[in-house]
């Protein structure tokens, strides 16, 4: 994820399950691809706490798939890796 001069560049978190991706539709603007990595921990320990806490369902097979503004996959993020303790 390259901003090319900007301070600030589109990124798309998409849900991803096995074959099943929910696109992210809107994006966000960050700086760079670490925070694109905080951000999905971050959105990754919520998502993964309300879904045990209202349905108890374990959301660690699934991974955030990260692209820039076109279309590129910049990173994945394993929803596990926020379950972990540091």
């Amino acid at each position: 994820m390259r901003c090319l001069g900007r301070e600030l560049c589109p990124a798309f978190f998409h849900v991803k399950k096995g074959d099943e991706v929910a696109k992210d539709p809107e994006g966000i603007e960050l700086a760079d691809e670490t925070a694109a990595h905080d951000e999905a921990l971050q959105a990754a320990q919520g998502l993964l706490l309300a879904e045990a806490a209202i349905h108890g369902d374990d959301l660690q097979e699934e991974v955030f798939v990260i692209e820039d503004e076109n279309g590129r996959e910049a990173m994945t993020v394993p929803f596990s890796e926020a379950a972990r303790p540091d």
